[in-house]
């Protein structure tokens, strides 16, 4: 692509993008949007089905410098609309109830400067740098320990297992609320003497003292989703009984996801012990376990509960089991055995172009569009009820509102542009969502960074460290991860590489 040395070596499997090429970066964004579109369909309810195909474009890639200035002038919004052959179809019967071309939105059309153009101004949309899903142990300003549990985006609510070493309690904190772990443990089927394993007869002894029947009831209210609810079947009015709601939680925990390679770093005990539940002889797993066989059986034990996104990233589902170990793991850090994650290092991170975050509201149903009109298709039962460009709140929520990604620009100075391309924050929908929740380690250089992040470009106010910019020469991988170029002194030739891969590695500056 341009801009790319050939000559340096590209991982197996990984494209790379200059955030500064433009062409390629507009060529991903339509791609994706189409993409994400097509595959949103069929969508179902009240027995009517909403089937789409032929989902493309009719307008072209580009647009002049002349439209691009009247679009300006007049407050336009610059866009590609987006077409398909929409079909109403009565599941019960097969029967095609409406069919027609439809609008169905218009998609923000990147000019050669890579901004966008709506009502008038220019925007300068943004990347985001997004914590990896899975399990960080921190110790907090206060002294007590906490492990976050950063769950992946639509598989559940994220939560915390705090301990407090003067009170030798733990809590689980969720949505306000801060459960007796305890008590829930106990309540979906942990037994007192894996939890006596875990902490200790003293700690244990501490806590089941607190034992509270309310916590199972806090749990559910907070972690089970209403759908999920209703999958017990329960008529009107009635409560659910305690066994449904155990049911229901275990059910929720189970569908939480973390980065099977986050896990395996911060949770080696899980690991660990998801290969003892393989048939394997404990003869012959301990002489597994020194060979590259015994890997491949640890990666599988995961990737039974697990599943793969599109960026080749696995998750696994830690479960009761992966809190249990992460409460272990704060009583240890406690004691001096063990050290806290360094969360802010840039292998636990991942890179979010434009295209992956307009892409990723149209695959979450941003503001449930579909649910919405498929509801009201299946009241009408034809598509006159389905107003042209009704998904157009997908991509301008993307420039303008509270979850906007893009900022109007002045342009008084063209390296303003530049500046904006290899812009990033971690700030936004799937990151930090309020300016109160930075932490200072969060706006610390990390070591990590070195080489991928310029750590003199940037805001000087609360959001330093955390509005940032690439490096010189640093491109975007189409796995998330941020590449830099580097010569390696064993095979005499340069590659580019991420902060995984230099991860227990040497690195220092050229003579």
């Amino acid at each position: 692509m341009q801009g790319m040395d050939t000559k340096a070596r590209i991982p197996a499997g990984v494209e790379l993008y200059d955030p500064e090429d433009y062409k390629t970066r507009r060529n991903l964004l339509y791609g994706t949007v189409k993409d994400r579109m097509a595959a949103a369909f069929p969508v179902s309810y009240g027995g009517v089905r909403l089937d789409m195909s032929d989902v493309d474009y009719e307008d072209p890639e580009e647009f002049s410098i002349k439209d691009q200035k009247d679009a300006i002038l007049t407050g336009r919004y610059l866009a590609r609309r987006l077409r398909g052959t929409a079909s109403l179809v009565d599941e019960a019967t097969g029967e095609v109830l409406d069919q027609g071309r439809v609008s169905l939105m218009r998609v923000p059309a990147m000019t050669q400067r890579g901004t966008f153009v709506h009502g008038g101004s220019d925007y300068a949309p943004i990347s985001q740098q997004r914590l990896l899903p899975g399990i960080y142990a921190r110790r907090q300003a206060t002294g007590g320990l906490e492990a976050q549990f950063n769950v992946r985006r639509g598989t559940g609510s994220s939560f915390r297992v705090a301990f407090d070493p003067e009170t030798a309690q733990y809590r689980l904190g969720v949505r306000q609320a801060h459960l007796h772990l305890y008590s829930l443990l106990k309540d979906m089927g942990v037994s007192d003497r894996e939890m006596e394993k875990a902490w200790g007869s003293e700690v244990l002894d501490a806590n089941r003292s607190g034992y509270t029947v309310r916590a199972l009831d806090s749990a559910y209210d907070r972690l089970v989703p209403y759908a999920m609810r209703n999958e017990l079947n329960l008529l009107p009015g009635e409560s659910a009984t305690r066994e449904q709601k155990v049911q229901a939680v275990a059910k929720a925990m189970g569908a939480f996801e973390v980065s099977e390679n986050v896990l395996k770093r911060n949770l080696p005990g899980l690991a660990s012990r998801a290969m003892k539940k393989s048939s394997v002889g404990d003869d012959m797993r301990c002489l597994l376990s020194r060979t590259a066989v015994g890997a491949a059986m640890e990666k599988a034990a995961y990737a039974l509960s697990g599943s793969m996104d599109s960026r080749g990233e696995r998750f696994a589902t830690p479960g009761l089991g992966g809190i249990l170990e992460a409460s272990r793991r704060l009583l240890a850090i406690n004691r001096g055995e063990e050290e806290v994650d360094d969360r802010d290092n840039l292998r636990f991170k991942r890179y979010y172009m434009p295209h992956d975050l307009m892409g990723e509201r149209v695959e979450m149903d941003t503001g449930r569009l579909r649910t919405a009109l498929v509801r009201r298709l299946a009241k009408t039962r034809k598509l006159k009820s389905m107003p042209p460009f009704y998904f157009d709140r997908y991509m301008t929520g993307h420039l303008i509102g509270k979850t906007a990604m893009a900022f109007p620009t002045e342009e008084t100075n063209p390296l303003h542009l530049a500046d904006q391309g290899v812009r990033s924050t971690l700030m936004g929908p799937g990151g930090i969502g309020d300016p109160s929740a930075i932490t200072e380690e969060a706006q610390a250089v990390s070591p990590s960074t070195f080489g991928f992040i310029d750590s003199v470009s940037g805001p000087e106010s609360e959001k330093s460290g955390v509005d940032v910019r690439l490096a010189s020469g640093a491109r975007v991988g189409s796995d998330g991860r941020i590449y830099q170029r580097f010569f390696d002194r064993r095979s005499g030739e340069d590659r580019w590489m991420s902060a995984d891969d230099l991860d227990g590695l040497v690195v220092r500056l050229p003579d």
